[in-house]
């Protein structure tokens, strides 16, 4: 049984080109009036006034038919999205990537020789981002998920593959902004899942067992049925993934604990 590691401080970072982003100022107008008469006669005593001060705010309440407007955590998008037209390959999920409470609309499609990520968050407005080109299904959309347990689900896209394994990627929403997920060095975080004879690699979110946001696995064939299995524990901190402890135990591939040494899975997010 792969089992829990000890805790360890976290670390911060970011992934990939970004696609745009639009910001929203919310200003608080407050009114003040005073009044003071400084020309009074000596005999006759100024009257005292007390200034009223009036502050704007949001309505909580409307007349029968009205809507009434809601203050979200959610990005402040500002930018209509949609399909475009000759857009092919559509893949379409659904996630609360601003953590608002909301669903939002996920999608990734093709156009010409370029992917695209693109999220529309609840309001109707969103960005998008350009993904890494290598061509065919290998990249796209998998779906949301809490990783850190903040609240906001980040986005599993597939990056690229190999002979026998799907390249994953995590990205995340910023002030309405796409970001791919860092390794600490800067580079994008790119998580083989999969494997073959000789080695094999998996990809698990917090499980009960494990104190950490992330867990890979990496397997090596030893003899008959036996493999060495790292598994390496990492955590999140906003736009970087850091490494927080790892340890090797040996299993067997009809052991049920090798399952994960070969899949993916985010809470109920799997390949």
């Amino acid at each position: 049984m792969i089992g829990p590691l000890p805790h360890a401080p976290r670390a911060s970072h970011v992934w990939l080109r970004r696609a745009g982003a639009a910001a929203v100022a919310l200003a608080l107008i407050t009114a003040t009036a005073c009044s003071s008469d400084d020309a009074a006669p000596p005999t006759t005593e100024a009257p005292t006034t007390t200034a009223e001060v009036t502050t704007t705010a949001a309505p909580t309440s409307t007349t029968e038919g009205e809507e009434v407007p809601t203050t979200t955590a959610g990005a402040p998008c500002t930018e209509p999205v949609a399909v475009p037209d000759g857009a092919s390959a559509l893949t379409a999920r659904t996630g609360d990537v601003d953590g608002d409470g909301r669903d939002d609309a996920l999608r990734s499609f093709l156009v010409d020789d370029a992917w695209f990520l693109q999220v529309e968050v609840a309001s109707g407005y969103g960005t998008e981002l350009e993904l890494p080109t290598s061509g065919g299904p290998a990249v796209g959309l998998v779906g949301a998920a809490d990783v850190d347990g903040d609240g906001a689900e980040e986005i599993w896209v597939r990056v690229g593959s190999g002979a026998s394994t799907v390249i994953l990627g995590i990205v995340r929403l910023e002030a309405c902004t796409l970001e791919r997920v860092t390794l600490e060095s800067g580079q994008p975080v790119e998580l083989p899942v999969g494997g073959s004879v000789g080695a094999t690699a998996g990809v698990e979110c917090r499980s009960e067992d494990v104190d950490a946001d992330l867990t890979t696995f990496a397997g090596f064939h030893r003899a008959d049925t036996r493999y060495d299995v790292t598994a390496t524990q990492w955590a999140l901190d906003g736009g970087v993934l850091s490494e927080r402890s790892s340890s090797t135990t040996e299993l067997r591939a009809e052991d049920p604990d090798f399952t994960r040494a070969t899949t993916f899975t985010c809470h109920d997010l799997t390949l």
